[in-house]
C-alpha cells in the first residue's frame, strides 16, 4: 500500500512545489518514497511493501508525455484484471491500475474492486481526476485555491502548502453534536474550510475554473435470493473468496480476535485459506489487566473472552493466539499522538492505543496485514430478531411473526405466554412510526456540551444537508444502514488509512467489502434473524465452523477495554490540572469545562457503571485538546 500526494498549478508552465515529503516522513512507516517532479506538476507516492510484487512498482507513472498518474492500491480482483488486460503475474497493483486507465480511461473505477485511492493528471487537458474506492478504505483529501490543487493522503501536507487554511467550525460542532462514537456526520468535510475528502465510490474532476463530482458507486441488491439453502450456499462462497482476497500478502497476517462473532467468522475463514498455504494466523485479544473488572459488569457481559478465543483456536490450529493486557496502560498520555496521527478529532480513544500497540507488535513479528471485522454488525452478524419481526409484521406475514416469536422466546427460555402481549403491542407500536427520526427534536447532547450550540446550529438542516440519519432503533432496517454508509466510511478510511501508515500494516476488513454488503442487500430481510434466530447468518450458517462457545448464549456479550475506567486510577488529578490548564488561554466554546472538572472531584467512582459519563467527559477531552492543537499549529 501507499501514501500518495500532488500538486498542480493549473495556468503555469512549472510547478510550484519542490516537495511534499516531509510529513510522510516524520508520520509514515514507509520502504520506498519517490516524488516525480513534471511540467506544472508534482506527483508523489510512498510505498509499503504488502506484496511480493511492491518492490516491482515505480509509481508515480509517466503514462505518456501528458498523462501521469499516482496510485494507493490493495486489489481484490487483481488475477481477473491481470487477466483482462493480458499483463504477466507478477505485475505491481500500481502498473495494473496503469493499464486500466489507458484501456478504460475514468470507467476503470467500474472495473478495479479493492482498497485505493488514485490521482491522474493529463497535460493538455489541465484536468486532474481524482478518486477512492467504493467504501473509501484509503482516505484522499484535496483543496484548490487560486489556480492550484494539491491532493494527498494525509491532511498536513496540504497545510503546509497553503498555511492559512481556516478552521471549519461546523465540523468542530458536528463533532460535539454526533450521537454515539462516531465523530462526523458529513461525508466529505474535514476540520478544514475547502479542504474536503473523496467518500467513497466518488471520483472528482477539477480544471483551473470547473469542478464535477461523480458517485460512481452505491451498494445495491443485485439479484433475488429465494431461499434459505440458497442464501447459506452463496454466503459461505462470498465470505470465503473476500477474506482470500484480504490475505494476498508475502509476509504474515494477523487478527484482531475476540469471543465476538465478526472477528471469529473472519479468523475462520482466514485460518482455513492460510493453512492451504502452508501458513498460520496470528491473533491478538486484549485482556483485561484488572482481573475482578467482571464483578462490577451486567451479567451478561464477558470482560475476559480469553477461553472463548482459546475455542476457536482449539478449531483451527493454525491459529497462534497472544493474550494482551497492556500492563495497565492507559490513553490519557496518548491523546496529543493520536490527533498528530489521525488529525481529526475522534472518539474511539479507549481502543486506539490499545490496537496501536498490538499492531506495532504484529509488525514487528513479521505481519503486513492485520484484519479486523469491525464491520460485521452492519453485515455478516447483523441480525435483531424484533427488527425481523417488525418487518414482517409490516408486510402482513402475521403467522410468521408470530412464529419468530415463539421461537426466540423458547430460545432464550423466557415464558412466551406472559411476554406476547407486551411485544405484539411494541411491535405495533414501531410499525406505526418512520422508520428514522426526520424532525431531530429529540436530540440528545453529551451532558458536557452547552445547550448554547443549538441556537447556532440548525441540526435539522445540517443532518438534512449531510444525509446523515439520527436512527430510531425500535425499526430500524437495513435499509437505513445503508442511508448513511457513506458517513462511517469515510471515518473508518482514515483510521484505517493513518494507522496503517503510521505502524507499517494494511489493515483491512472483509466485513466492509463490497460483495459482502451487496450480498446483505439482495437477501431476504428476515433471514438475517431467520425463524426467530438472531444473527442467523453466524448462528446458521457458520455452525459447523465456529465453536457453540462462540455462538451461544444467546444474550452474552463480549466488553471490550473493560477495565479501562480502573486503568485511570491515580489519573484523575493529572486528568483535572489539564483541564484547569485548559481554561485559560484559547477559547474552546461550546463546552462546560468546569462542569468536567467538577464532575471529576466529585463523582471520580472508576468503576463501570460510570462509563457513559465518563465516556462523554473524555470525549471533551480530546475535543479540548484537539482545539488547543489547532490553535498551536496555526
Amino acid at each position: 500500500m501507499s501514501a500518495i500526494w500532488g500538486h498542480i498549478d493549473f495556468d503555469e508552465q512549472n510547478c510550484s512545489i519542490e516537495s511534499m515529503v516531509s510529513e510522510y516522513k516524520r508520520k509514515c512507516k514507509l520502504d520506498r518514497i519517490s516524488e516525480m517532479p513534471y511540467k506544472n506538476a508534482l506527483f508523489g507516492c510512498g510505498l509499503q511493501y504488502i506484496t511480493r510484487e511492491c518492490p516491482n512498482e515505480e509509481l508515480p507513472y509517466l503514462i505518456d508525455e501528458n498523462t501521469i498518474l499516482t496510485t494507493d492500491c490493495y486489489l481484490f480482483n487483481r488475477d481477473e484484471l491481470i487477466k483482462d488486460l493480458s499483463l504477466s503475474d507478477d505485475t505491481p497493483d500500481g502498473k495494473v491500475v496503469c493499464k486500466a486507465y489507458s484501456k478504460w480511461g475514468y470507467e476503470l473505477v467500474n472495473h478495479l474492486s479493492g482498497l485505493f485511492s488514485i490521482a491522474i493528471y493529463n497535460f493538455d487537458k489541465r484536468e486532474l481526476f481524482i478518486c477512492s474506492d467504493q467504501m473509501a478504505n484509503r482516505s484522499i483529501y484535496y483543496y484548490r485555491s487560486n489556480g492550484k490543487c494539491t491532493f494527498s493522503t494525509l491532511i498536513s501536507p496540504i497545510l503546509q502548502v497553503y498555511g492559512d487554511i481556516a478552521v471549519n467550525e461546523t465540523y468542530l460542532k458536528d463533532f460535539l453534536i454526533a450521537p454515539g462514537l462516531l465523530p462526523v456526520i458529513s461525508d466529505n468535510e474535514t476540520p478544514w474550510e475547502g479542504l474536503y475528502i473523496i467518500p467513497s465510490g466518488t471520483y472528482v474532476i477539477i480544471k483551473e475554473n470547473t469542478f464535477d463530482t461523480v458517485r460512481y458507486y452505491k451498494p445495491i441488491g443485485h439479484k433475488k435470493i429465494k431461499s434459505i439453502k440458497q442464501a447459506k450456499n452463496e454466503f459461505l462462497e462470498i465470505y470465503d473468496r473476500v477474506v482470500r482476497q484480504c490475505i494476498r500478502t508475502d509476509g504474515k497476517v494477523s487478527i484482531a480476535l475476540s469471543g465476538g462473532f465478526d472477528s471469529s467468522s473472519v479468523a475462520a475463514f482466514a485460518a482455513k485459506n492460510l493453512d492451504k498455504e502452508g501458513k498460520q494466523l496470528f491473533s491478538y485479544t486484549y485482556v483485561p489487566y484488572y482481573k475482578d473488572v467482571q464483578k462490577e459488569m451486567p451479567r451478561n457481559y464477558i470482560s475476559d473472552e480469553t477461553d472463548v478465543v482459546k475455542k476457536t483456536a482449539q478449531m483451527y490450529p493454525n491459529i497462534v493466539t497472544s493474550f494482551e493486557d497492556d500492563s495497565g496502560e492507559t490513553f490519557i498520555d496518548s491523546v496529543d499522538h493520536f490527533l498528530d496521527i489521525l488529525e481529526i478529532p475522534y472518539k474511539a480513544y479507549v481502543s486506539l492505543p490499545t490496537i496501536t500497540r498490538i499492531f506495532k507488535k504484529a509488525k514487528e513479528s513479521g505481519s503486513k496485514i492485520f484484519l479486523t471485522g469491525q464491520y460485521g454488525n452492519v453485515t455478516v452478524s447483523f441480525g435483531d430478531v424484533y427488527f425481523a419481526m417488525i418487518h414482517l409484521y409490516k408486510n402482513k406475514h402475521f403467522l410468521k411473526c408470530l412464529e419468530y416469536y415463539n421461537n426466540y422466546y423458547k430460545a432464550i427460555r423466557l415464558s412466551r405466554k406472559s411476554n406476547l402481549k407486551v411485544a405484539f403491542k411494541y411491535i405495533r407500536d414501531c410499525c406505526k412510526n418512520n422508520t428514522s427520526n426526520t424532525d431531530f427534536s429529540d436530540v440528545e447532547l453529551n451532558r458536557f456540551v452547552n445547550k448554547d450550540i443549538l441556537k447556532e446550529y440548525n441540526v435539522a438542516d445540517r443532518f438534512k444537508k449531510s444525509n446523515f440519519l439520527t436512527v430510531n432503533s425500535k425499526s430500524f432496517t437495513v435499509e437505513d444502514y445503508y442511508r448513511f454508509i457513506s458517513v462511517s466510511n469515510s471515518y473508518s478510511g482514515v483510521v484505517d488509512t493513518k494507522i496503517g501508515l503510521y505502524t507499517g500494516l494494511l489493515q483491512i476488513d472483509p466485513t466492509r467489502h463490497p460483495d459482502i454488503i451487496e450480498y446483505c442487500m439482495s437477501i431476504p430481510y428476515e433471514y438475517f434473524a431467520y425463524n426467530g434466530i438472531p444473527r442467523y447468518m453466524i448462528r446458521g450458517f457458520m455452525k459447523d465452523m465456529l465453536p457453540e462457545d462462540v455462538l451461544y448464549p444467546y444474550e452474552k456479550y463480549g466488553a471490550q477495554e473493560a477495565d479501562w475506567l480502573r486503568r485511570l486510577e491515580g489519573k484523575i488529578p493529572e486528568v483535572i490540572r489539564i483541564f484547569e490548564a485548559m481554561s485559560t488561554g484559547v477559547e474552546i466554546k461550546h463546552i462546560k469545562i468546569d462542569e468536567c472538572i467538577s464532575f471529576l472531584k466529585k463523582d471520580n467512582a472508576l468503576i463501570y457503571q460510570k462509563n457513559s459519563n465518563y465516556t462523554q467527559l473524555f470525549i471533551i477531552f480530546v475535543y479540548a485538546k484537539y482545539i488547543r492543537k489547532i490553535a498551536r499549529d496555526t
